[in-house]
């Protein structure tokens, strides 16, 4: 019975190493502590990366200030100031970007309050405006608040035609408000709240990313390091494939799409992507490149730092916005995907043509996370990007 026993034990010992990438934050032993010594310590690695997510949170805390600040001035007077807020809500939304890439710890469980795309519902911002504006926010729906409704409500002029389809709405505009400039206060007052309410949530969110303590959040240290793992594959399932390949075509029946595009009202869709990419890479410099030194996989490292400034500079050679280049629909469908299947551009690149290598250019960072990185450090892969053959 006993060799029954142990040999039972060594199958499910087995079977949970080979359970490769089902879960989040599975690991199998502590190997990020069994590796610390003295030139690399786990739980040092772990606080510096957490140092780095609360500077993040504190410079959002500063920016939501900001915002909050150039909101009021516009809803004072909405003939004016609106060149400022407007400049200011891409400041913050540089800092939610980077954030995207660090949901580890209280982070994580905060992003909906913070930012909802693509769950997003620009009509329900609408309805809710015009059936209860001044409803506690902590109970309204979270498509219908966060910076998503923010960036609708002040790069937006008026409610979106669209959005007369819902019968209260469309009431509102034509019978209860039917002042455009009214319209305008009643819109600005609401992102103000919003606002507002985003700078506490702020405030209190770098008091729990402060304290958070990966050696108390989870049985290993190694499952700590396996989350901020996670956290970098939002480069491939969200930056990849759903900010720049849905816009893309991928085959030579598809077609470009602008309204898959992120920031459909700030246009700074390019950006997001930008500063997704600035996040991973500052985590990966920030100490996972000595856990992999550590493990003998320097060169790793450099090759993904590599692939990210790659990919970085292909961003430089989009002059103008996203939803511009798609507009101007000045390279053909098989040759986008042709692009998109080498990365190829160059200073006489169109911004489309260097927005359809930009995929193939981010794929190289991606597929070294999914391949070699995380069988390098043992790490699981994240359930959303298990089966994805780009």
């Amino acid at each position: 019975m006993k060799l029954k026993a142990i040999l039972l034990s060594s199958m499910l010992a087995a079977l949970t190493a080979c359970g490769g990438g089902g879960g989040s934050s599975t690991a199998v032993s502590d190997t990020c502590s069994e590796l610390s010594g003295d030139s690399f310590d786990c739980k040092t690695m772990l606080q510096d990366l957490n140092a780095i997510a609360v500077t993040k949170v504190t410079e959002l805390e500063t920016a939501l200030t900001n915002l909050s600040t150039d909101v009021d001035a516009y809803c004072a007077d909405t003939s004016s100031a609106l060149t400022a807020v407007k400049a200011e809500f891409s400041a913050t939304m540089a800092v939610v970007q980077q954030l995207e890439v660090m949901q580890f710890g209280p982070i994580g469980d905060a992003r909906e309050d913070f930012y909802i795309w693509p769950s997003n519902s620009i009509c329900r911002v609408d309805e809710q405006i015009a059936t209860s504006p001044n409803a506690v926010l902590s109970s309204v729906n979270p498509s219908r608040r966060g910076l998503t409704a923010v960036e609708y409500l002040l790069f937006e002029s008026d409610v979106a035609a669209q959005c007369l389809a819902l019968s209260s709405v469309d009431t509102w505009v034509n019978t209860t408000v039917p002042s455009l400039a009214d319209r305008t206060q009643a819109r600005c007052d609401f992102a103000q709240r919003i606002v507002d309410d985003l700078e506490l949530k702020a405030a209190a969110l770098k008091v729990d990313q402060t304290a958070y303590d990966f050696s108390a959040a989870f049985d290993t240290l190694q499952e700590g390091a396996n989350n901020i793992s996670d956290a970098l594959f939002y480069v491939d399932t969200e930056t990849k494939d759903v900010k720049i390949k849905a816009a893309l075509p991928q085959l030579s029946s598809g077609s470009f799409d602008a309204t898959k595009l992120e920031s459909l009202f700030a246009n700074i869709s390019k950006e997001n992507i930008e500063n997704n990419l600035l996040a991973a890479k500052e985590i990966i410099e920030g100490g996972i490149d000595d856990y992999l030194a550590i493990k003998g996989k320097q060169s790793l490292a450099t090759d993904m730092v590599a692939a990210i400034d790659g990919a970085l500079a292909n961003i430089t050679e989009i002059d103008g916005t996203l939803d511009a280049a798609i507009a101007a629909a000045d390279t053909t469908v098989s040759n986008c995907i042709n692009l998109g299947g080498n990365g190829n551009y160059d200073a006489s690149s169109t911004d489309l043509e260097a927005y359809c290598a930009l995929q193939w250019n981010i794929k190289i960072f991606t597929d070294l996370l999914k391949e070699d990185f995380v069988v390098a450090l043992r790490f699981s892969t994240p359930s959303t990007a298990d089966g994805d053959n780009d």
